[in-house]
């Protein structure tokens, strides 16, 4: 299953790279934005978990966020 995310205050972007999907926070840190995968309507992301690729329900990913 899921780990629980940490609890950080959110990261404000302060620059996008140009022609790519990064941006920069304002703590240094790297994030790109992650393209959903559609199969039957419904919409996972492919995410590293544990070193592992694992597909993950949207819902999953919402109701972990809101339990941190």
């Amino acid at each position: 299953m899921l780990k629980k995310l940490n609890k950080q205050p959110p990261a404000k972007i302060i620059a996008s790279i140009p022609d790519t999907a990064y941006m920069v926070s304002k703590d240094g840190r790297v994030f790109r934005e992650l393209k959903p995968t559609v199969i039957q309507e419904r919409h996972y992301y492919n995410i590293i978990l544990e070193g592992v690729l694992r597909r993950v329900s949207k819902k999953e990913l919402i109701e972990v966020a809101s339990n941190v």
